[in-house]
């Protein structure tokens, strides 16, 4: 893999994907971009925020060639996403390419799966991606249900957020009926930290997060745990400080998108849309003969 730098502007961080010299590496700064996100538009001071941690990841890639960027569902939601975009023109120099949501489930497979057969589930801020492949991408789709969006939406009301989000799921199920049998892999923030979490890491360590297994009743044992405990009392190894007031809401995603398609566990994976989208731009590069 060719030298390069990723950044995915989410709903709820800003990531960077680092790869030089054969070495990888990740960072992460939580900015709630997707702050406000059910008013579809973006509040100045979380895109302040977003636009000094890419200034900050920009930095950390100085000297590397090709600088890729994206965005996903709190940008391409919002009306106002103009204004995010040119700040990150005028002061990083980038542009960015806002995906759809049908892109970012895209992504998300080309990431976890590379090609192999694999359901793969992508719980993000602003919303949350479902995507069946086989070699190709065969079914996708992309809900309106990440756990920032559901906080904001429904707040404490369990049975309601439950309700919410199993109408949802239901309505995939005949759809993504191919993908019986298929290994269920889960990317993103809430899925990695609940990995973390069940194994009471005090320090983040990918290796022991990617391929961990999360048992559906673990899942469900979180949520009870996490509902009602105000979130300064979310005091558990594996779980950033910063995410302790959207984890339940997170988890509640994961173990209703369990129940309706009768899992009885999901598989963690580090490897998501960043490596997806790096993946992607350097094959259409060698493809275009533009090999960077």
């Amino acid at each position: 893999m060719r030298d390069a730098a990723v950044i995915d502007m989410g709903s709820n961080s800003v990531r960077l994907l680092l790869v030089q010299a054969g070495r990888t590496e990740q960072f992460l700064e939580t900015t709630r971009l997707g702050k406000g996100v059910e008013a579809r538009r973006l509040q100045k001071e979380p895109m302040e925020r977003t636009v000094q941690a890419v200034e900050r990841f920009c930095a950390l890639g100085r000297g590397i060639e090709r600088v890729y960027a994206f965005a996903t569902s709190a940008v391409r939601d919002a009306e106002n996403r103009g204004e995010l975009l040119a700040l990150l023109r005028e002061r990083c120099g980038l542009a960015v390419d806002v995906l759809s949501g049908e892109e970012e489930a895209d992504l998300a497979y080309l990431g976890a799966a590379d090609g192999a057969r694999a359901l793969v589930l992508d719980i993000g801020g602003g919303s949350t991606e479902l995507v069946f492949g086989e070699g190709t991408v065969r079914q996708a789709v992309s809900l309106q249900a990440g756990a920032v969006r559901l906080r904001e939406r429904f707040g404490q009301d369990r049975d309601g957020a439950q309700a919410f989000l199993d109408e949802r799921f239901a309505a995939q199920r005949a759809a993504f009926a191919g993908a019986q049998g298929a290994p269920l892999l889960g990317i993103g923030g809430t899925i990695t930290t609940l990995a973390a979490m069940e194994q009471r890491l005090d320090v983040y360590c990918e290796e022991k997060i990617d391929g961990f297994v999360l048992r559906a009743q673990d899942v469900r044992a979180w949520v009870d745990r996490l509902w009602d405990l105000p979130a300064p009392a979310r005091a558990f190894p594996g779980l950033e400080p910063s995410r302790a007031d959207i984890i339940a809401h997170g988890a509640l995603v994961l173990d209703r998108a369990l129940a309706a398609f009768a899992r009885g566990q999901v598989r963690a994976s580090t490897a998501d849309n960043l490596l997806g989208y790096l993946r992607l731009a350097q094959r259409r590069e060698t493809e275009e003969g533009n090999p960077g």
